[in-house]
């Protein structure tokens, strides 16, 4: 019984009884740190010394550093201006939004929103979403919260009901604080969510609408009625607009309805002045992690 409750000994109680034995420990460990300490001085004082004899080995290396830091830096912007560029080429066709998996389908709507200057636009639907599929802010300040409702086979599938938008109005304003709330869809709506839409200060966009908007000729709050006034109307906010009506005269709609491994790589549209580099096909990297492959099952919301 009394071997039991010393091995039981709690380890304070073990220091309490056995001082020597943690001091001895302590000793140890003081003296290894001691020779590292040593051993480090021994190794970093001669190699000082000959690094101040030959100093041009110090200059190659800054040179060189700075070199890769050049071209790192260099191939960054290059990145963003491409990125840039496509983006503000970045058109659709109904087809291509069909045969989209209903996750690619809340990245399309925020590469549009990206497109008509909501430089902030995320897609942040899943598990846990909130009723909220993508959230973006416009070049006047205005939130905008958008639930994303992908049919496989467009109007022929099922309609949007009204328990959909009940379920995105009861969140977007308390807890993503928007100022628009919109439902997208490449299908149809049924006969009772335009008056209940209504009612709810809410925004329907229906196969129609998102035709229009996909092909680029205006933007989303352009083409919808009763949109609520800017929060913050300044200059360096309509900067964005100009560069995509400038980008808008330059440009070309994407025609070609093949689709390839990533979105961007697919619906890429050509440039008079230049066609995009294979870099346009890693669009979706930015700031918001990977998207899922366009090569899963496509389904709806």
């Amino acid at each position: 019984m009394s071997r039991s409750r010393r091995r039981r000994l709690p380890k304070r109680a073990y220091a309490r009884r056995f001082p020597a034995r943690r001091r001895r420990r302590n000793s140890g460990q003081l003296g290894m740190k001691i020779l590292i300490g040593a051993l480090l001085a021994a190794t970093a004082i001669p190699l000082a010394r000959w690094l101040l004899i030959n100093w041009w080995v110090l200059l190659t290396l800054a040179l060189a550093a700075a070199g890769f830091g050049g071209v790192w830096l260099y191939r960054k912007a290059e990145h963003a201006r491409w990125d840039r560029t496509r983006v503000n080429a970045l058109r659709f066709n109904l087809p291509q939004i069909d045969a989209l998996h209903h996750r690619d389908f809340e990245y399309a709507v925020r590469d549009l929103l990206r497109r008509d200057g909501c430089s902030n636009a995320r897609q942040v639907g899943g598990a846990g979403d909130n009723g909220a599929d993508v959230i973006a802010t416009d070049p006047y300040g205005r939130v905008w919260v958008i639930q994303c409702k992908h049919r496989r086979n467009g109007t022929s599938g099922s309609a949007i009901g009204t328990p959909d938008l009940q379920r995105v109005n009861g969140t977007a304003r308390p807890l993503h604080g928007a100022d628009v709330v919109a439902v997208v869809t490449n299908g149809r709506f049924s006969s009772r969510c335009p008056e209940l839409a209504g009612a709810l200060h809410m925004h329907l966009v229906d196969r129609r609408v998102l035709a229009r908007w996909a092909a680029g000729s205006q933007p989303l709050w352009d083409l919808l009625p009763k949109i609520p006034p800017p929060r913050k109307p300044s200059t360096d906010r309509l900067l964005p607009l100009f560069l995509h009506a400038a980008s808008a005269s330059m440009s070309s709609q994407a025609t070609s309805p093949r689709w390839e491994s990533t979105l961007h790589a697919a619906i890429g549209a050509p440039m008079h002045a230049a066609r995009l580099p294979g870099a346009a096909r890693h669009s979706r990297h930015a700031g918001q992690g990977r998207r899922p492959s366009p090569h899963h099952r496509a389904g709806a919301c």
